[in-house]
């Protein structure tokens, strides 16, 4: 392998990665200088997770799957949730060996799935790293990588709230509010809808109560993994296994897409806004002195970024690459080396979430400031970027 090569590998990866940074350094100058509100950031946050990521998902996962592509899904289903598990049981030891924080364990366990591999795809593309893997149509390989990045974020999205929140359970809680709201409907609206909602709700607890306790478990945690991306995969998943529905929305006009011009094409407008609006918003929300004035354990760090930076890129690599070696992989280059960057990178931002959840202005500031480093030392992964790409390309000329 010569020496030029590398080099410009090196240098595309290190600039997709500058180019994510730079996202989050904008967000962070929008911030500084009060062009975009702490109140006004968590609003666009919440509508990039809630409409413009379901919106990306239907239109990038509806339209690469079908029928007979189904099951090329099948190896990042298990991936992400093999993946998770390790980390969780890597977290739980270092956390009970060293005395560390419990928000450590959730940071091993947890890392970016969406917003900085789509952006990072996206760059890699521009760069042109992603000819020797795409088959000749750069274009389609972008889709599918963004399709397996999708797919791996609902479900990392799915655990990260049904089993981050159990991960800080030793963190004290915050106090409940004084119980006071404000009803925008009248009173003799309101008080009919809220004697009829009483009457589900205790409905609907007296039969779940009846209900075996493995039953009732089981159901718990499917609720908790509940949100807006879980609809837009379902909604991809009937649109592309529905062959009229997959034709309607996605072919050519001539060849009976009549939703595609218009429907698809606002859905695919909108949802592509996610991607770097949702990192920009992680850059404004790195910006308090609060935060850069609050100290983090180094140990923490220290485990967090040893598994997150080194050790998950090693094992990720080295796993997918004896998987599509002994031909257990679908025959694409793209889907192996979306495998191999899936559990790598800083924790997810959603950690931040998890944080408020608890209550503890302590936790929410030690989450932040891990959060803002972690992103300062992200072009870092241009290491990884660079090994999988080489090894899915030497597997590619194997096979």
């Amino acid at each position: 392998m010569s020496s030029a090569p590398l080099t410009m590998s090196f240098i595309g990866a290190l600039q997709a990665s500058l180019s994510v940074l730079l996202t989050l350094l904008y967000g962070l100058i929008a911030a500084k200088y009060q062009f975009l509100k702490e109140s006004s950031a968590k609003d666009v946050s919440k509508l990039c997770v809630n409409m413009f990521l379901p919106m990306l998902i239907v239109t990038n996962v509806g339209s690469q799957i079908d029928l007979n592509s189904l099951k090329r899904y099948y190896p990042i289903m298990l991936w992400s949730c093999g993946y998770t598990i390790l980390s969780i049981l890597y977290g739980v030891m270092f956390v009970k060996f060293f005395k560390l924080p419990s928000w450590t364990t959730p940071a091993c366990s947890f890392n970016n799935t969406t917003s900085l591999p789509l952006l990072l795809v996206q760059s890699l593309a521009v760069t042109g790293l992603l000819d020797s893997i795409s088959g000749g149509n750069v274009d389609q390989a972008v889709e599918r990588s963004k399709s397996y990045f999708i797919i791996n974020s609902m479900l990392s999205n799915g655990l990260t709230f049904a089993i981050g929140p159990k991960l800080l359970n030793d963190e004290p809680t915050g106090e409940e509010g004084d119980g006071e709201t404000t009803h925008l409907l009248p009173s003799k609206i309101q008080t009919p809808l809220s004697s009829t909602y009483d009457k589900i709700s205790m409905r609907m607890n007296t039969w779940f109560h009846k209900l075996p306790s493995t039953v009732q478990a089981i159901l718990s945690f499917l609720i908790s993994m509940a949100n807006a991306p879980l609809v837009g995969a379902v909604l991809a998943l009937v649109i592309g296994l529905i062959p009229p529905l997959h034709k309607a929305m996605f072919n050519d006009m001539q060849a009976g897409g009549w939703l595609k011009a218009w429907l698809t094409s606002s859905l695919k407008h909108v949802g592509e806004l996610f991607t770097a609006l949702q990192m920009f918003v992680v850059g404004t929300k790195l910006s308090t002195s609060e935060v850069e004035e609050t100290r983090v354990p180094r140990r923490s760090l220290a485990v967090i970024y040893l598994w997150r930076f080194i050790l998950m890129p090693i094992a990720s690599i080295s796993i997918t690459y004896i998987l599509a070696k002994k031909k257990l992989l679908s025959d694409d280059p793209v889907l192996w080396f979306s495998m191999m960057l899936m559990p790598c990178g800083p924790p997810a931002i959603l950690l931040s979430s998890l944080a408020e959840l608890k209550g503890n202005p302590n936790t929410t500031l030690q989450v932040a400031k891990l959060l803002m480093v972690s992103y300062a030392i992200t072009p870092v992964i241009c290491f990884t970027v660079v090994g999988a790409l080489k090894v899915s390309e030497a597997v590619a000329r194997a096979n």
